[in-house]
């Protein structure tokens, strides 16, 4: 049935649209394209045979108790098939709808949930957000048109002020569309996507609801010409000005009516995307009616919609274990996510190429840094390089820090960081997997970028897809994070969010204040000009809580950095580094152009060739099947005898606070001795 709308589908099998979602959400594998599926499995060859039929067809298969899919497993009809009154309906055009149920349509319940009596008749008649009289929706429909280029563009229009001279027309519209440029450039490029999209069905929506009244008001004696749409002569009315009550129609009888399962970030997606369009008209000096979100109607409804769910929730007995202190993964199950996609990497093989190591870097890097999706998503190579974390004792401790200049909340370029260091545990170390992803990336695929000018490299992605090398998408984050937590048995109420929401619940665990949080997580929205200019916006604490250590310093002690590789074992790794180094050096000193972000991208790879030498030594004993152990320098003699050296090394190592201990006991000895001397030589003196 996927050539028929889900408004479609919904009437025909005679259940309401929310049902119609949550099945789609329980059932993902019945939307999934096949070649996501195994090609051997009952599922895909049954879905094969299911698109190979007529829409109308399967629908006549599916409101029957003899349809393959609600037999049991010895192959006889399930009992819970049967018709109350023991009969069944063979009818193909058997189309039920909550109108005309009757005690001829047969009644019966199919193991996915659906069915002709999977559904309540009294929960058509709902009344609640999104809910629509049936007449209503039908007008709609009719009326229904997108929006044209012209009505696009005359909404683009520019009105002088009263008092404007007609000299000054020209350099009034160069301001404004300037100044509207720049506020469209500044949106990132998916944002901008979905929130034109949005644009476009309010103005469609009511453009469609303004030819409704028009044609309402239009005399009864006054024939219409169906080819000619109602209301279209004029554009000034066909203008359509953003206001609080449009918005919340708009959601209410669009957004909510087509998706009534639709969340609280989808609904507030809308509201920006329509708040935006405000602003622009508003900038145009076109709209004077008051800001929406200052309203009291539009923070009532998101109210009574939040109030609603809730109790709609309640009502279908939800999983009551969302949005619990325990949703999400706490720390042993951050360990086991990290390696969930190691064995991944190890049973799929060279054909899997880089996705498993990319997604664990990416599902690390973001936990440590408390990212959002985006943030690593755009980042470039360029923005990398190292930061020494003060008062890291007793060894030092470097980390990679990612510049981030654009976020959901960061739209004015302010300047914010994502900070990571080496964790304890080398399976959940962020750094070690970025290593272990830039080795995939630079020295198998050979894709080590050419630094000859900024123009060159600049732009290059630091995660990049697996077949064009572009950009990654949302969705390629979010399906290894939903097949993760789902192998794991993780409930968590989100996905690309949930390493933001992890990590800072395990940091303040720890012990970290909040505003150290908030500093490192970059909840500054409004900005903050101590943090921006002079502070850094580097908070220590999180960083040493996210890589294993006590928030208060001193006890940073990796022992697999007690031995570091042999410079020619290192110089097998990315060896374009020296080469490189030494061409943007000899541009720095010919006066060509100048770039410090190369040089400081070159000192991270020194860097990480060493970090990753030292993991793969532990990692390869721990997952011995990953590919990439089997090409050099991990299959070269001098590899097995450094991490010969340094495996054999650790257990003989003390730590080095055990060492000052035990030379500071014997002074602590002497001290009291002197102690006690002197103190009976006070008391012999007092006699």
């Amino acid at each position: 049935m996927r050539t028929i709308s889900v408004k479609e589908r919904a009437k025909k099998l005679g259940v309401g649209m929310p049902t119609m979602y949550d099945w789609r959400k329980s059932y993902p594998e019945a939307w999934s394209a096949l070649d996501k599926l195994d090609a051997n499995s009952p599922v895909t060859q049954e879905m094969r045979e299911i698109m190979s039929r007529q829409a109308m067809q399967n629908l006549g298969f599916f409101l029957t108790p003899d349809d393959p899919a609600t037999w049991s497993a010895s192959g006889a009809v399930s009992s819970r098939t049967a018709s109350a009154n023991g009969t069944t309906s063979t009818s193909a055009s058997a189309q039920p709808t909550s109108q005309s149920r009757s005690t001829t349509t047969p009644s019966f319940i199919r193991p996915d949930g659906l069915g002709p009596e999977a559904e309540p008749e009294e929960t058509f008649g709902g009344r609640g957000p999104g809910v629509l009289p049936p007449e209503l929706v039908q007008q709609l429909a009719k009326e229904g048109a997108l929006v044209t280029e012209d009505e696009i563009a005359a909404v683009h229009a520019t009105s002088l002020d009263v008092d404007a001279g007609p000299g000054a027309a020209p350099y009034i519209n160069e301001t404004i569309d300037l100044t509207l440029h720049l506020k469209q450039s500044t949106l990132a490029p998916k944002v901008k996507e979905n929130w034109d999209r949005c644009k476009r069905h309010f103005l469609a929506f009511w453009r469609c609801l303004n030819r409704i009244r028009s044609q309402q008001q239009q005399p009864s004696d006054v024939s219409s010409d169906d080819d000619v749409p109602i209301g279209r002569s004029d554009p000034e009315e066909e203008e359509i000005l953003v206001s609080e009550q449009k918005l919340v129609t708009y959601l209410n009888c669009y957004v909510l009516h087509k998706n009534p399962r639709i969340g609280d970030e989808g609904v507030d997606t809308h509201i920006k995307a329509i708040v935006n369009l405000w602003e622009t008209q508003t900038l145009q000096g076109r709209n004077h009616f008051p800001h929406p979100r200052e309203g009291a109607l539009l923070k009532a409804f998101t109210k009574a919609l939040k109030q609603g769910r809730s109790a709609l929730a309640a009502a279908r007995l939800d999983d009551a274990w969302k949005h619990t202190l325990k949703d999400g993964y706490d720390p042993e199950e951050h360990e086991r996510i990290s390696r969930w996609y190691l064995k991944q990497e190890a049973e799929g093989g060279q054909e899997d190429e880089a996705s498993w190591v990319r997604a664990r870097f990416d599902f690390l890097m973001q936990h440590a840094i408390m990212g959002r999706s985006e943030d690593l998503r755009h980042a470039k190579l360029s923005s990398l390089y190292l930061y020494t974390v003060p008062q890291s004792r007793p060894q030092t401790c470097k980390a990679v820090v990612v510049s981030i200049r654009h976020s959901k909340t960061n739209t004015e370029a302010r300047r914010e960081f994502g900070i990571a260091a080496r964790h304890k545990n080398v399976e959940t170390c962020p750094i070690g997997a970025l290593a272990l992803y830039l080795f995939q990336r630079f020295h198998l695929r050979n894709e080590f970028p050419d630094l000859s000018s900024r123009a060159v490299w600049y732009e290059l992605n630091l995660l990049v897809d697996d077949e064009d090398r572009g950009e990654i998408t949302w969705s390629d984050q979010a399906s290894v994070l939903r097949q993760a937590f789902s192998d794991l048995g993780i409930s968590s109420s989100k996905l690309t969010h949930a390493m933001r929401g992890a990590a800072a619940r395990h940091a303040y665990e720890a012990g970290c204040s909040e505003a150290s949080i908030r500093i490192h997580g970059r909840w500054t929205a409004s900005g903050d000009q101590l943090i921006e200019r002079y502070l850094t916006g580097i908070a220590v604490q999180p960083v040493r809580a996210l890589s294993g250590f006590n928030i208060e310093g001193g006890d940073h002690y990796l022992p697999r950095t007690i031995l570091d590789p042999p410079t020619t074992l290192a110089s097998k790794i990315w060896p374009q580094i020296q080469t490189s180094e030494t061409a943007v050096r000899a541009r720095h000193a010919s006066g060509g152009q100048k770039d410090e972000a190369a040089l400081a991208f070159l000192e991270v790879m020194r860097w990480l060739r060493v970090v990753l030498l030292q993991d793969a030594a532990l990692l390869s004993t721990s997952f011995p099947s990953l590919p990439i152990w089997s090409v050099e320098p991990f299959t070269s003699e001098d590899f097995r005898t450094f991490r010969s050296e340094l495996v054999s090394k650790i257990p003989d190592t003390p730590h080095p606070l055990e060492v000052t201990i035990t030379e500071l006991i014997p002074r602590l000895d002497h001290a009291l001795a002197d102690l006690r001397a002197s103190s009976a030589e006070t008391t012999e003196a007092f006699k």
